[in-house]
Formats: structure tokens, C-alpha cells, sequence
């Protein structure tokens, strides 16, 4: 299931990307940022792509001024 998520993420990403390029808006792949929310605990956590660049899961992160991670409730 999370691998099924993650590759419906990096088609995502490449068609933000695709209509960024074509109304100018450009997304810079160092500021994105993976994170997997899972009722249970993940054996392996794939990467989503932006672009040429492979991004990893992080363990939490801080998304405008909101921490979470992954065993949040909420």
C-alpha cells in the first residue's frame, strides 16, 4: 500500500512540476519534503522522486510552524 502512495506521489510531483514549467512557477526539490503516515509500522519506507533527485522519508518534520511525525494521533 505505501509503495502504491508513494509512486501515485512522485506522479504528482512530476506533473506539478510539468504545470509549473508551463505557468511559470518552478518548485525546488531541496525544500521538499516525504514523510509516511501508516496505521502500522513500515518495514521499509520508499522515496517519492522530484525530478532527478530521489527523496527519503523523514523521521518528522515541521511544516509551516506544525511538527509531526508519524506516531501523532492527529
Amino acid at each position: 500500500m505505501v509503495e502504491e502512495t508513494a509512486a501515485t506521489a512522485s506522479r504528482s510531483i512530476k506533473e506539478m512540476v510539468r504545470w509549473g514549467a508551463a505557468n511559470r512557477a518552478s518548485f525546488d526539490p531541496k525544500k521538499t519534503k516525504v514523510i509516511h503516515f501508516s496505521q502500522s509500522k513500515l518495514e521499509a519506507a520508499p522515496a517519492i522522486r522530484h525530478g532527478d533527485i530521489e527523496k527519503h522519508p523523514e523521521a518528522a518534520m515541521r511544516w509551516l510552524g506544525i511538527c509531526r511525525d508519524p506516531n501523532n494521533s492527529t
